[in-house]
């Protein structure tokens, strides 16, 4: 998995530090973009749509539906990490939640829940209207699958692990567990080639299946 860091350098945007956790030595020149053109094609990305695909279309509406639902996130003490799209596996998108909302201390101990739903032939804005209701009308963690934390975690939370699900290590820092969608997938709203801009609200750089670098 490719990590860019996107900065301005006056009239310029910029592309630099790329860097593969997984591949040491890793070296890319930096691309430069001028401003205008690229903020231009953000906010047509943005605006538009038409690139993308109903699974697409259904993560970044539901997204943004579930995480104004301040209300249900409290009531049931999770947090929206994110609603995920693969073009590998067009047909779902899994809604990705961590428990508790709030992490005071590094060893308080959190789950990640995940909860796949079908993309159907509705349009995304019916579906988007209809599995909302479904997600929010009663406890999410009561259907949702353990994707990430450790045996010891789920313990202490009172939630099963999974049979088979390889867990944190027991002494040291706990590390996050996460299932991929597919090997090599990464989830994605939109298109990300070359220089062309990717606003982070349509683009996840991360596998479900990577740990996070700060947790290696």
């Amino acid at each position: 998995m490719l990590y860019v860091t996107v900065g301005r350098d006056g009239g310029r945007v910029v592309w630099a530090g790329w860097r593969d956790p997984a591949t040491p030595g890793v070296y890319l020149p930096e691309l430069r973009c001028d401003a205008g053109p690229y903020e231009a094609e953000v906010r047509r990305a943005t605006e538009g749509g038409a690139w993308e695909w109903p699974g697409g279309a259904l993560a970044r509406l539901l997204e943004a539906r579930l995480r104004g639902r301040a209300d249900w996130q409290e009531r049931w003490d999770c947090e929206v990490e994110g609603v995920w799209a693969s073009h590998t596996e067009p047909d779902r998108i899994p809604v990705v939640l961590m428990h508790p909302r709030i992490r005071t201390e590094p060893a308080t101990p959190w789950l990640q829940f995940g909860i796949p739903l079908p993309v159907s032939e509705d349009t995304p804005p019916d579906q988007t209207e209809r599995l909302e209701a479904r997600l929010t009308a009663a406890d999410p963690r009561a259907v949702a699958e353990v994707w990430g934390g450790s045996e010891r975690y789920a313990e202490q939370l009172g939630h099963p692990w999974p049979p088979g699900r390889q867990a944190a290590p027991t002494s040291g820092p706990e590390k996050q567990i996460r299932p991929g969608i597919q090997p090599g997938a990464a989830p994605t709203h939109g298109p990300h080639t070359g220089c062309r801009p990717v606003p982070q609200a349509l683009y996840r750089g991360r596998r479900l299946g990577d740990a996070d670098p700060a947790l290696e």
